[in-house]
């Protein structure tokens, strides 16, 4: 009998299931901005992701799955956004809103050099549905842009980077409240932060120590293991990831060639216009030295009958001579 393959928190669906869980969405946001307090979450409506986090609740939470999902605070997991017509959608691992406030948290494993532009992309894709028609730019609240990175995207050793628009010279904050985060899980331990060092520990090491925050992120985590329901939905991600990866790998590989027959085509295309060109100049060539063999055989007297026989002139073109 096949092993049953573990699971881990840092996996994206593994990771949206698990922030659906109101207590520690608002405890991880608090850790990481720790001069925010977070309002109690409130779930939009998901039904497969309820019947997901349900599925790995334990009593307790089903007992207090009201008061705990009451409140001003919306979050939505695996929230897919498509901005306009024609534009990029953005799949939000974990959204979340209250009445001051958004913050998005994106868990990402692998190595993304464009992750920056990222982050502007979600920042914008988020705000632009922020506002209805007629409505006033003051309504925007601030957004959070928040990414868990399994790498130092910056290479500095920094646990945390926080960025915000600044004035180059000044410093000056522009204020238009965009805030992004990137966490370096990976960096030395001597660089993380106290409130955030038993969640380091856990992510990159599967201990989650004495910390009541991370040992429920380890129990759900466990518990979502053994849950047929996730496991069969994890199974079914990973099949369409699978297949969506392959996909976009040979759309990639399509679009390569494509370019390269264009660039084939335009190399073919000056070809063709420089032969044109060196084929017109030799005709031209060519017609004038019919003409001036004409003009020699007119000076020795042959008939113009024979001259146009031979050299394909027209009777025309000789009387010119």
């Amino acid at each position: 009998m096949l092993k049953k393959k573990y699971h881990k928190f840092t996996e994206q669906l593994m990771f949206a299931i698990v922030m659906r869980d109101a207590m520690l969405c608002r405890e991880l946001i608090e850790r990481i901005i720790p001069d925010r307090k977070v309002r109690e979450i409130r779930f939009s409506d998901n039904p497969v992701m309820d019947s997901l986090a349900k599925s790995i609740a334990d009593d307790a939470d089903r007992k207090t799955d009201s008061d705990r999902t009451s409140g001003w605070m919306t979050a939505e997991t695996e929230k897919v956004i498509i901005p306009a017509l024609l534009s990029k959608s953005v799949r939000f691992d974990a959204l979340f809103e209250d009445e001051d406030a958004w913050f998005d948290i994106e868990m990402q494993v692998d190595w993304e050099p464009e992750l920056p532009l990222r982050t502007r992309y979600y920042h914008a894709s988020k705000t632009i549905t922020s506002l209805g028609s007629g409505d006033d730019y003051h309504q925007l609240k601030p957004g959070y842009v928040i990414f868990l990175c399994l790498f130092d995207h910056f290479r500095l050793g920094e646990a945390v980077y926080r960025f915000q628009n600044m004035e180059e010279n000044l410093h000056l904050p522009l204020n238009d409240k965009q805030f992004t985060i990137i966490l370096n899980l990976k960096c030395s331990e001597t660089k993380i932060p106290e409130k955030l060092r038993s969640f380091y520990q856990y992510v990159n090491h599967g201990d989650a120590g004495d910390d009541t925050f991370t040992q429920r992120i380890k129990e759900m985590v466990d518990r979502a293991n053994e849950s047929t329901e996730v496991q069969n939905m994890i199974s079914v991600a990973s099949d369409f990831a699978y297949i969506e990866k392959k996909l976009k790998a040979e759309i990639e590989t399509l679009e390569a060639q494509k370019e390269t027959l264009e660039a084939q085509k335009e190399t073919l295309e000056a070809q063709k216009e420089t032969l044109e060109a060196q084929m017109k100049k030799l005709e031209s060539q060519l017609e004038n030295e019919k003409l001036e063999i004409a003009r020699k055989m007119k000076e020795q007297a042959i008939p113009a009958e024979m001259i146009a026989a031979i050299t394909g002139l027209e009777r025309k073109a000789l009387e010119t001579l």
